[in-house]
Formats: structure tokens, sequence, C-alpha cells
């Protein structure tokens, strides 16, 4: 039901969110000038960004981290249930953990967008592209990608009709 690429994906997503969820949590030690910075040195240039990142009183970065770390834990919930033959289960949790980070990930983006670009608008458009708009984009596609074949795979492998007859 899962295959390698879906599995490799979640793997490194889960360790990528979990060095984003840390450096904002060690907030700010985990910032430049704290003593744990060496362990997040590409955030330098993150924070420089995406204002959000290095702003401790915004509310937002620590919410969608809230929420990353429910991520990560029903991902090892589908690694789980997959290693131990619950292959269904696994796949439409997975369809499931796909869709809310595609979903959390384009609504940082609106908000961004909402908000007049408060946090990137400083940014030259080349480097709100390159270190602002690729990363995130790339947690729409992959996600929905995952989302979508799983979703196929449950189509094609459904007794059930989808419409009435």
């Amino acid at each position: 039901m899962i295959s390698r690429w879906m599995k490799n994906w979640l793997v490194l997503s889960m360790l990528i969110v979990f060095w984003d969820i840390s450096f904002i949590f060690l907030r700010p030690y985990s910032m430049p000038g704290g003593d744990l910075h060496f362990l997040w040195i590409p955030y330098l240039k993150y924070i420089s960004i995406d204002l959000s990142y290095g702003n401790l009183n915004d509310p937002f970065v620590p919410a969608q981290a809230i929420l990353s770390l429910v991520e990560i834990t029903l991902g090892l919930v589908v690694l789980w249930w997959s290693r131990i033959g619950k292959q269904i289960e696994a796949g439409l949790l997975l369809m499931v953990v796909s869709s809310l980070t595609a979903a959390k990930t384009a609504l940082i983006l609106v908000l961004e967008w909402t908000s007049g670009f408060e946090n990137t608008g400083h940014n030259t458009w080349w480097e709100s592209g390159l270190f602002y708009g690729l990363p995130n984009v790339v947690w729409i596609i992959f996600p929905t990608a995952v989302a979508l074949c799983l979703a196929r795979r449950f189509i094609a492998n459904s007794a059930m009709p989808l419409r009435e007859q």
C-alpha cells in the first residue's frame, strides 16, 4: 500500500521537521548568540528571510510547531502500523497526515500573503522565492503527491462503487 518512496519521504520529512520544531522550542538558545545555535547554523539565513522565526512573540510559530509534533507522532504510528502488517490503516493515516502537512503549509503561505508579506516583504523576490517559497512549496508538493497516490490506490482497490448506479 505504502510505496518505498513514500516511506523515505515520511522518514526524511519527520527528521527535518523535528529539527525545525527543536529550533522553535529551544529559542532563544537555538538562535544566533544562543548556546545551542551551532546546531541550527542554516537558520541564521532563514530567520533573516522569514522574520516570524526570530520573533519570540509570534504565537503562530510555536502553534504550527505543535501541529508539526502531532504530524510526527502520527507518522511514527504510520511506520509502526506498516511494520506490523496494518497496511490499509497505515495508508489511510499517511493520507490524512500528508493532507494535514500540505494544508498547514498552505495556511502558512496564505497567512503571509494576507498579512501583506509582513514577515517576508523585506526580501527581494529572488530571496523570497529561493529561501522562502521553494522550501515551503516542497512541503505542499510531496505530501500532496503522497495523499493523491494513496487515494488512487484506495479507489482502485475499493469494492464499493463511488457513484450510485
